[in-house]
């Protein structure tokens, strides 16, 4: 095997073993509601049809669309454009099928874009009880984010709502199915429509299927500088595209889609912040990796499949202790060190947001202090017996939590502890960052 072959084949292997489970801190809504509470907490909006907006402002969301298209182009090299024709489409629609185009022109799921529900986290205004939804079905491929004590509620045009509810349930949206079946192999009704071309690594579950929309690994080990494609755009790419609708929401004056847009954005703002989003295998030596890969390669042995598999607890643990924790501050009202410090202003970003902030700041931190987390996680965790009760996810975790974290040592917890505070501070600031100038026509 001649020395090209030989690192194509090692790369290969590597990112085509590795699912790449997208699903950061699983609470976004809770992230982004403290973040974003003394800014935008009590702000009303009225909900209107998506048709309405989209139908109305179709020439100018369609030019704001080319324009972050023509961005992401620019800056990235494995983005591919939205095709033409979409853009076509959106300029021409009738007014009853304005939303659907807009859809099809912004490349997402339309079942899971939300919109017509909010999860409930303000308590100033009435919505009729018979309008929860219990049926997760009807809103989500994915259970992560719902809770007793934040329930969905059905909402309707002309109903006044929170804008911060808004904003935040919109946030949780795309791990519910928003980014899924997008890809030309993945044998939807959108494999030909969207132009993206086939899924660039991950394994074909949905979760897979958005891994390159939430995981943009471009600070990395020697593995993804050679293997470029692992380096996916479409995070920032999707941050660019809705911020620039939400922007025309609200300077046109349809401020319930300017939240609903911003917040779809802030997801992928506060993936932007997570270590294993941005790192594909921290904790691991580039010679680690390399002698796993060539056991790999030649069938000697399966080390990789476990360096892998150990990657994907620490990420999962990561996220689910996170989300525990959130949801504890929760149930405490809100008072508890991890809710608080998604608002601290200690983690502010000084500088003003501009469209090169996602990748050049707020990845690069992430990835700078993923290898403290893998060390931690590694020290502090039963791992295997986290990987056996792993494809149960939040029903047996959530039983067996003690018995997988090693509780015992103290001073190690308070270094999690410590770090996590750190990981939601920075992802609240992102947030604050990102909303900073977007919503200057609709002020609290």
């Amino acid at each position: 095997m001649n020395h090209r072959l030989f690192w194509t084949a090692l790369i290969v292997v590597v990112v085509l073993l590795s699912p790449v489970v997208a699903s950061a801190h699983m609470e976004h809504m809770l992230i982004s509601y403290y973040a974003l509470f003394q800014d935008f907490y009590g702000q009303k909006v009225v909900v209107e049809p998506l048709d309405e907006f989209a139908y109305e402002e179709r020439e100018k969301i369609a030019a704001a669309i080319g324009n972050a298209d023509n961005w992401s182009s620019t800056h990235f090299a494995n983005y591919r454009h939205v095709p033409i024709q979409l853009l076509v489409n959106l300029k021409k629609t009738s007014s009853m099928r304005a939303g659907n185009a807009l859809l099809d022109a912004i490349r997402v799921n339309h079942k899971y874009f939300g919109g017509w529900y909010v999860q409930r986290a303000s308590t100033d205004y009435y919505i009729d009880a018979t309008a929860q939804i219990t049926e997760l079905a009807d809103y989500s491929n994915n259970y992560y984010g719902y809770h007793a004590d934040l329930p969905f509620f059905r909402i309707k045009t002309g109903d006044e709502v929170d804008a911060l509810d808004v904003l935040c349930t919109a946030a949780e949206i795309p791990d519910c199915g928003l980014d899924g079946g997008l890809w030309e192999d993945s044998a939807s009704q959108y494999a030909s429509l969207y132009g993206l071309g086939n899924m660039p690594f991950g394994e074909k579950r949905e979760s897979g299927q958005r891994a390159s929309f939430h995981a943009p690994m471009y600070y990395n080990d020697f593995l993804t500088a050679l293997y470029p494609t692992a380096q996916a755009p479409y995070a920032f790419y999707r941050i660019k595209t809705l911020r620039e609708v939400a922007k025309i929401a609200f300077e046109t004056g349809h401020p319930y889609w300017g939240y609903h847009f911003a917040g779809l954005a802030l997801h992928y703002i506060e993936d932007s912040t997570f270590p294993y989003h941005v790192k594909m295998l921290p904790g691991h030596s580039d010679f680690e990796v390399t002698v796993a890969a060539l056991a790999e390669i030649s069938g000697t042995g399966k080390q990789l499949r476990q360096i892998i598999d150990l990657t994907l607890t620490e990420h999962f643990l990561l996220e689910f202790y996170i989300s525990s924790r959130l949801i504890a501050d929760w149930n405490n009202d809100g008072a508890g060190r991890f809710s608080l410090s998604c608002a601290n202003p200690k983690y502010d970003i000084k500088q003003s947001y501009n469209d090169e902030l996602p990748k050049v700041f707020l990845a690069r931190s992430a990835a700078e202090e993923a290898e403290a987390y893998s060390l931690l996680l590694d020290d502090m965790t039963d791992v295997e017996y986290a990987q056996s009760v792993l494809n149960d996810r939040v029903a047996k975790f959530d039983k067996k939590f003690d018995d997988i974290w090693n509780l015992q040592d103290k001073s190690a917890m308070n270094r999690l502890d410590s770090l996590c505070c750190k990981l939601l501070g920075q992802s609240g600031a992102a947030a604050r960052n990102f909303m900073q100038g977007i919503t200057i026509l609709h002020p609290n």
